[in-house]
């Protein structure tokens, strides 16, 4: 089968996809899928417009704000106050048990293995992501580690949130809120900083905002993973609701709801986890009259 041919076969989201992540494609890769682009006559993405993913400062524009994300610049420095000692014990505390128990349970065993093995990890991740930052400029961010360097624009980045509790040797102690943010590339980076996800959930949906609603008015059909929506319907997994159904949608217990005219309950729901740039769909569906 042909290079083209192959491409030629990609539904638009795969293909918006790869152009996202074109630069780890080899050349002729590269060539197909911009031809395959043109062919359909879709909105060339900014990938297109570079020949690396890792972006120069100079062209995101003027630096905005330095945040750091490290345990030290964020509150995970009381993970460390209280969480080792509390391991420890904890850790100590089954695999003596198991070990000097007159009926010895392997379970026990493997519990205060996992709970050692996951503060060892802790401490390994702290040490890595040590002196992380995030530079926001103007146009897009850099991500800058002892070992590691990205950087993308605004409007190539997606971001994910989630809720998820945070638990002393395996004990749930608070919830905390999780943003993972993955550039053109494919590299992926975490923090539970709340504020700059926050922050960058909305600097990302003002830049791409715009773009959705231009294409969605064009008659293109807009691919958020797991949902889809054109002018007639929108899919949510395998759900189909025709839009002439669609009454409003409603966030709640970390889900997004889709209720149908006159129903009390939602027709479909999805938990906000699933959905990438979520503030952007928010603002597409708000605009179009449903959001409650």
């Amino acid at each position: 089968m042909a290079l083209e041919d192959l491409w030629w076969q990609k539904s638009d989201h795969e293909l918006e996809t790869a152009a996202r992540q074109i630069s780890k494609y080899t050349p002729k890769v590269q060539q197909a899928i911009r031809a395959e682009f043109k062919r359909r006559s879709l909105p060339e993405p900014p990938a297109f417009a570079r020949t690396d993913h890792q972006t120069e400062a100079q062209s995101l524009g003027y630096l905005l704000e330095k945040v750091r994300l490290d345990h030290v610049a964020t509150d995970g420095w009381w993970r460390w106050i209280f969480g080792i000692p509390f391991a420890l014990f904890f850790a100590y505390f089954f695999i003596a048990y198991a070990i000097h128990s007159p009926n010895p349970n392997p379970r026990n065993l493997i519990i205060g293995f996992i709970i050692l093995g996951n503060m060892i990890w802790g401490i390994f991740k702290a040490i890595k992501d040590r002196n992380s930052c995030i530079l926001l400029h103007e146009k897009g961010i850099i991500y800058e580690r002892r070992d590691r360097k990205l950087s993308a624009y605004y409007d190539e980045l997606q971001i994910w949130q989630s809720i998820m509790q945070a638990r002393i040797a395996l004990i749930p102690i608070r919830t905390i809120h999780e943003f993972t943010l993955r550039f053109p590339s494919g590299d992926r980076i975490t923090t539970h900083h709340e504020k700059i996800g926050q922050k960058l959930q909305q600097i990302i949906a003002q830049h791409q905002l715009p773009q959705v609603l231009e294409r969605y008015y064009q008659g293109y059909g807009i691919q958020m993973e797991a949902i889809y929506l054109d002018r007639t319907r929108i899919i949510v997994r395998e759900d189909t609701i025709p839009l002439s159904d669609l009454s409003r949608i409603k966030i709640f217990n970390g889900a997004i709801g889709f209720y149908k005219s006159e129903s009390r309950f939602p027709a479909v729901s999805i938990p906000v986890s699933e959905i990438p740039n979520l503030l952007v769909l928010i603002g597409l569906l708000e605009q179009l009259g449903y959001v409650a």
